[in-house]
Order: structure tokens, then sequence, then C-alpha cells
């Protein structure tokens, strides 16, 4: 599913949360108007743990990791004013989180390649300038163990884009 709005400058702020189910089809929510820049949010990924991620079968934990495969979401930041235009992408509310590809356009970007352990504080995860598509994310989610209790659960993944 693909989610895609065009956000209009109010102001001299220019912050927007996005919301991204992590676990389920993803969506793009902005809960007040914010920047003159557009940004989609494409992807979703949803992790089956069973017996066959035991360490040592029977009677032993679980892998403690899981991680989505690269590309798993995508990022596009467009109508920026110009491809000096910058813009830092921020994350909060799964476990960690890494950039994987540059996408393309005519701006530039950086940090990011690392997984960024986050939590319920916005944590800066990458920044650029310009206009750029199909940045690759992937997800990570760790402290899996059979001392949790089974059941379904799901993340929302919290992006805020700042117009620096």
């Amino acid at each position: 599913m693909e989610s895609h709005r065009k956000f209009v400058r109010p102001g001299p702020s220019r912050i927007c949360p996005l919301l991204v189910a992590a676990a389920a089809a993803g969506s793009l929510l902005c809960d007040r108007p914010a920047a003159a820049v557009d940004v989609s949010v494409t992807g979703n990924w949803s992790v089956a743990v069973g017996s066959g991620d035991l360490t040592n079968g029977p009677g032993s934990d679980l892998e403690a990791i899981k991680e989505s495969s690269a590309g798993q979401a995508t990022i596009d930041v467009s109508a920026a004013a110009s491809s000096d235009d910058q813009w830092r992408i921020d994350v909060s509310r799964l476990d960690q989180v890494r950039r994987n590809s540059d996408g393309s356009g005519s701006g530039s970007i950086s940090g990011g390649t690392s997984y960024v352990a986050t939590g319920a504080s916005a944590t800066t995860f990458f920044s650029g300038s310009g206009n750029r598509s199909s940045i690759g994310l992937q997800l990570e989610i760790t402290g899996l163990s059979t001392a949790v209790t089974p059941d379904a659960y799901s993340t929302t993944l919290i992006y805020t884009v700042v117009d620096l």
C-alpha cells in the first residue's frame, strides 16, 4: 500500500509526524499541516516467530533478532524548494531501523546507514537536501525470547520530517 500527502507551510514550523504501521499495512498520517515538502512512505512488514526460530531446538531460546529484507519500506521526499533545501528525518517507536540505500534524486543524503536504536522519543535518523526518491529502509526487532508471552504484537513507526 502506498500513501502520499502534500504538506503546505503554515508558517515557520515545518515538522510533521508520519505514522507507518510496521506489522500491518503501511499508512501515512499527519496530525497538522506542516511543510511545503511532499513525503510518501511505502511498505509494511510482518514477522512470524515459531519453533524454527529456536537457537538449538526444543528447550532452547529464540534467536533474539529478526531483520526485514533490505528496502522493506521506502521514503520519498519531494517538492523541496531546491536541491539545497535541507531536511532531516527523525524516527521513534520501533526497535531499530536503518537506511540501506540513497535512493535517487537531485539532492543529497547522509547518515542512517547503521541501525539506529529508537524509543518513545524521536531520534535523528538521516538528513538530506532536495528531492530524493525510493530511499530504502530495513527494520530490525531485537529482544525476542521464549520469556515473552506468545501473542500477536504490532508496532508503529513515527517519522518526523524537519525542514532545516
